[in-house]
């Protein structure tokens, strides 16, 4: 293990969280920057410029002493993401010890505390990951936009924008979520709205900024809506009990992280009741550490060598 410095970074689609903690568990310095995972153009300028805000005040106080790093990020399917990643991260701790992986691990890690369970993920895309005492993982979901990403921020917002092109078309009645919709994109045809979609830079950006409308129209009584935060949840349970099924001593404690979370009652109650038909015992728990304090632990080694509870309780306290 290197060091008694410990570095871990959680680079989401929301903004990047650095954090530095010593054996201990005791947080030394946090840091927060800007997302770094935008996959166009100027790539490594948007991720140095991530880093470069998230580590300035924890790189000031590493200096040259050594350190271990563990950093969390999605995308890593995108051909050299993970060695940019890696050589940005050497760039600013050459003697450090360095690993990288998917924002999924530290969630598990960080939401579980490093007991055994699965982590229902549910941000601008979704995924479910499971893990036994044993170190053993089962994975459900994870495929990206283009083939899955169920009860994500993505699917939410691209289900809304459905709804609102069938009532345009007479094949679905008009509802609360289709004004909010239409505000938002300021399409009042097939047409307007298509080229609202197509002509922006990221799709996925913008299908994933129509979710919280979902949210809105729900707390508002709209049913459209309410059935489309009902089907994501019971989406994500499925994906759970999935993850969970494929790795034996898993468990039945499920922890839930990502922003779609903080969706209404719509989604948690479809998600609950789906989740105890697929997964009879079912357990929600409440996140132990963020996702930034699962790549404190990993930074630690814990998936190696068992961490003092202590730590992972200072770790808490401080995080």
């Amino acid at each position: 293990m290197a060091g008694d410095l410990f570095i871990g970074i959680d680079l989401g689609g929301s903004g990047t969280r650095a954090a530095l903690a010593d054996a201990d568990g005791a947080v030394l310095a946090i840091g927060r920057g800007p997302t770094g995972l935008l996959a166009r153009g100027g790539a490594r300028r948007h991720l140095a410029r991530a880093l470069d805000a998230a580590l300035a005040p924890i790189a000031a106080q590493v200096g040259d002493a050594e350190c271990a790093v563990f950093a969390g990020t999605r995308g890593l399917s995108v051909p050299g993401r993970r060695e940019l990643l890696e050589l940005e991260l050497h760039t600013r701790f050459p003697g450090a010890r360095i690993r990288v992986t998917n924002d999924a691990l530290i969630g598990l890690w960080g939401g579980l505390g490093g007991e055994p369970g699965v982590a229902v993920l549910a941000g601008s895309g979704s995924i479910a990951l499971a893990r036994n005492a044993d170190g053993v993982e089962g994975r459900s979901g994870g495929w990206g936009y283009l083939l899955g990403d169920e009860g994500s921020g993505y699917w939410i917002g691209r289900e809304a924008l459905r709804s609102y092109l069938r009532a345009l078309e007479g094949r679905d009645h008009s509802s609360a979520l289709h004004d909010f919709v239409r505000q938002r994109v300021g399409g009042k045809t097939v047409v307007e709205v298509l080229a609202w979609l197509y002509g922006g830079q990221d799709q996925v950006e913008r299908l994933t900024g129509l979710a919280p409308l979902v949210s809105q129209a729900s707390e508002a009584g709209d049913l459209p809506a309410a059935e489309i935060l009902a089907q994501a949840g019971r989406g994500l349970a499925t994906m759970a009990a999935s993850a969970t099924q494929q790795v034996s001593g898993a468990g039945t404690r499920v922890v839930r992280i990502g922003g779609v979370w903080s969706a209404p009652d719509a989604l948690h109650a479809a998600f609950a009741t789906r989740l105890h038909e697929v997964l009879p015992g079912a357990e929600l728990v409440t996140p132990r550490l963020q996702p930034v304090g699962g790549a404190l632990l990993l930074a630690m080694g814990a998936d190696h060598t068992a961490v003092d509870p202590r730590v992972v309780d200072r770790l808490a306290l401080s995080l």
